[in-house]
């Protein structure tokens, strides 16, 4: 499929897998009108701490889709998107998934990830710049899959840019832009400050709520989050 700028939704993902992989997904969207592509990409290697390694596969959701399509079409429009994304569950989830991702470390051994999906995420760009990240456990059910997708999208279509909205992602924001200023004090442009920021955010099975990793650990062993906007 090929490159085009108007897409709402598109696919990043390695140029070794075929160019069909993901025509269950695209024929889905197409159905509801969502205009989409697939962009294909070299495998790179970074040297970042393992849940910011962007996965094998990430579905890029656009602000045109989240402030174009679902205003248009309404909520019933959740539905279809969940059942658009189902299909990813069995290609790159579950037990027996059909692209499978390994990490490879510095020593040039790999290791698989610890606590995050390292094929599948969701990523979200607001026009101011931050990204927000959508996560899934390793142990994440189909039907917990299913449930943090439309809650995703519900997250997003209920977020607003503006300045001291309330919503869960711009109260995230508010906090990080407070603590980032803080530490930078004028070096730093908000719009720099804002283009830096990327949440990482995982549907909470126990919580039924998303929750945010906190970053500011990377020397933890253990995964730390708390829930997101509980600032």
């Amino acid at each position: 499929m090929k490159h085009t700028p108007k897409s709402a939704i598109y696919i990043e993902a390695p140029d070794a897998l075929p160019e069909d992989t993901f025509s269950d997904l695209f024929a889905s969207l197409g159905e509801h009108g969502v205009p989409r592509h697939l962009v294909q990409y070299a495998p790179k290697t970074y040297g970042f701490l393992e849940w910011l390694i962007p996965t094998s596969v990430v579905l890029v959701v656009t602000h045109s889709y989240v402030d174009g399509i679902l205003k248009e079409i309404g909520k019933e429009h959740y539905l279809s998107f969940k059942k658009a994304v189902s299909s990813l569950y069995k290609k790159c989830l579950g037990r027996k998934p059909e692209i499978r991702t390994v990490i490879m470390r510095g020593d040039g051994k790999t290791t698989k990830p610890s606590h995050f999906s390292g094929t599948l995420s969701f990523s979200y760009l607001s026009p101011r710049g931050y990204t927000i990240k959508l996560l899934f456990p390793l142990d994440v059910s189909a039907d917990d899959y299913a449930r943090s997708c439309q809650e995703f999208i519900t997250l997003l279509a209920s977020h607003s840019d503006a300045v001291a909205a309330e919503d869960p992602i711009s109260r995230e924001v508010g906090r990080a832009m407070q603590s980032e200023t803080a530490k930078y004090g004028k070096k730093h442009s908000l719009a720099s400050i804002h283009s830096s920021l990327t949440f990482l955010v995982f549907w909470d099975r126990h919580s039924q709520s998303f929750h945010v990793v906190d970053q500011s650990h990377p020397e933890a062993k253990s995964l730390v989050s708390r829930p997101l906007g509980n600032t």
